[in-house]
């Protein structure tokens, strides 16, 4: 978290990551399974990177 821009992608992935998994259980009815564990994943991985371009 050295890295300028660090800790906003950081925040923005768990954040993110939160907001899908809550949705996600919602949505299955509380059960979650690899495939939206993968989707919780893939998530915060484009949020990282989002965050990490718009911050240059």
């Amino acid at each position: 978290l050295l890295i300028p821009g660090a800790w906003a992608a950081w925040l923005a992935a768990l954040i993110g990551a939160l907001l899908v998994a809550a949705f996600a259980a919602r949505r299955l009815g509380g059960g979650l399974n690899g495939d939206t564990y993968g989707m919780i994943v893939v998530t915060a991985e484009l949020l990282a990177l989002g965050a990490f371009a718009w911050g240059r």
